[in-house]
């Protein structure tokens, strides 16, 4: 099973793209922000615990949809703009297993 976490990755091609970090999967393809090749991991995955609540970019409803979307699933929590709200891994990883989402290597 693919870990996720918290990655450090730079671009290969030196195209001034300072190097970031972002929520990914292990084995996952990440393109350079500036120049869009694909970039390089280099390190380990940092455990993704959230110190404050996280907003998911990709999970969520229509603010009109919250109420059905809260009787579908009971167990977590949107923002008032129909986001997933999000306090630590373990929330996130029962989101996606709740959504059906499987990760492949």
């Amino acid at each position: 099973m693919a870990r996720g976490g918290i990655f450090r990755f730079r671009c290969p091609v030196k195209c001034g793209q300072a190097p970031w970090q972002q929520t990914a999967w292990e084995g996952q393809i990440t393109t350079c922000p500036s120049c869009e090749t694909i970039a390089a991991r280099v390190d380990e995955p940092k455990p993704a615990n959230f110190s404050s609540p996280h907003l998911s970019r990709a999970l969520g409803v229509s603010p009109d949809q919250i109420p059905e979307a809260k009787q579908m699933f009971p167990h977590h929590e949107f923002a008032p703009d129909g986001r997933m709200v999000f306090r630590n891994a373990q929330e996130f990883d029962r989101a996606k297993k709740d959504l059906g989402f499987e990760h492949t290597t």
